[in-house]
């Protein structure tokens, strides 16, 4: 027996929908992750779900409309045709469902003229080459330690593996303990970093793609990038 909503994602469900049962409407959440052309998971289960029901509704919820992979992500051509309703940053900082971020930028900058775009992002191994140089880190893990003294929990996003370790060891060396999360630790190391994030134990967590879209801890009072 089916029940009337499925909560699932899209790794899990992808190639079930002929065995779930009828949906009259599909719910995506980050839905600038549906391919804009092509295969993909997102693609398969949504046409088996039309072949199902020609009549099932598409409904997608971003809050990044736009890919530099593949422009808007709404279109007449696109599975998302028509935008139904949309709001703000203004607007929801305004109605207190946003933080009213102070924002600062940093003294020495990366220089990423050399940087090839790739898919229309950086390309991650020459970006963190840019970034992981030692002046550009020093000079961050500087400003992270003058902003940070009176901040509670704060969160440093890096851009490769390597740059998380040295982002890390620069803090060490001033004499501030952090913690690193990214893909090569075990489940379990990945499970204890957070928690220990989360109850207070870590006060510096260096991140890289883990800690990302859907991380939820609301003591979170400084990010870095």
């Amino acid at each position: 027996v089916f029940q009337n909503i499925i909560f699932a994602s899209i790794q899990s469900a992808y190639d079930k929908a002929m065995s779930l049962g009828t949906f009259d409407m599909i719910l995506i959440d980050e839905a600038h992750r549906i391919p804009v052309s092509g295969d993909g998971m997102y693609r398969k289960f949504i046409a088996d779900c039309l072949k199902i029901n020609k009549n099932c509704r598409v409904v997608g919820l971003t809050a990044t409309p736009y890919r530099l992979s593949g422009g808007y992500v709404c279109g007449d051509d696109k599975i998302l045709n028509e935008i139904c309703y949309e709001i703000g940053v203004k607007e929801l900082i305004e109605a207190g469902y946003l933080s009213k971020l102070i924002s600062k930028g940093g003294l020495v900058h990366a220089n990423l003229q050399d940087v090839k775009i790739r898919n229309g992002d950086y390309a991650s191994d020459q970006l963190s080459e840019a970034m992981s140089k030692e002046e550009v880190i020093n000079s961050a893990v500087a400003e992270i330690a003058r902003y940070t003294a009176e901040r509670k929990s704060i969160i440093v996003f890096c851009v490769s593996v390597e740059h998380c370790k040295r982002v890390s060891e620069a803090l060490s060396e001033i004499g501030i303990k952090s913690a690193i999360l990214h893909s090569d630790l075990s489940n379990d190391e990945r499970d204890q970093t957070i928690k220990d994030f989360k109850s207070g134990k870590i006060k510096y967590l260096i991140n890289i793609n883990i800690a990302s879209e859907g991380f939820d801890h609301p003591a979170i009072d400084c990010v870095v990038m």
